[in-house]
């Protein structure tokens, strides 16, 4: 048994996985695919930042009695809140500090929205793409470009599967 990851470790690994029967090959994928993960990937850590930014927001408010249901909505709420002058709940040095992370919040929503259109984009440009589409569960921003040729799957469920669209489970 080898217990060292090591690059003559990960040779004899690779040796060995070739020569069993059930291996499957994954080919290398066009620059253009590539390019669409690329955008993929690049909304996902957008998103992230997003939600970052409005757990932020509702910890520091929270500090100062002003509590808010988690979410988008409520989270562009708190945000106009803050934006509004008029507004004494909150306190100046408060509305001073948190003005920042208000328009970095801003800024990110007009990037995913962007990112969303480039995704839908090239989603209409490939007629793969609009005929997974009509799986219902499916659009442009949850189908990734993850999938370059779908003959490579043995059949609809395991080709659900790897998109993670499986059935919950519900026995005990």
């Amino acid at each position: 048994m080898r217990r060292q990851k090591n690059d003559a470790a990960d040779a004899a690994g690779i040796c060995e996985a070739v020569t069993r029967p059930s291996m499957r090959f994954v080919g290398v994928r066009a620059l253009e695919n590539r390019a669409a993960l690329m955008h993929h990937k690049a909304r996902e850590m957008l998103v992230a930042q997003r939600t970052q930014l409005i757990n932020a927001l509702r910890g520091h408010l929270a500090e100062i009695g002003v509590i808010a249901a988690q979410g988008l909505k409520n989270a562009r709420e708190l945000a106009g809140i803050i934006k509004a002058k008029s507004d004494e709940m909150i306190p100046g040095c408060v509305r001073k500090a948190l003005a920042p992370l208000v328009r970095q919040l801003h800024a990110l929503d007009q990037e995913i929205a962007c990112s969303d259109r480039a995704i839908a984009l090239m989603a209409r440009g490939s007629a793969m793409a609009r005929r997974l589409m009509t799986i219902p569960g499916l659009g442009p921003v949850t189908m990734a470009a993850s999938v370059q040729d779908v003959s490579v799957f043995s059949g609809p469920r395991e080709f659900a599967a790897f998109l993670g669209l499986t059935p919950r489970q519900t026995s005990d």
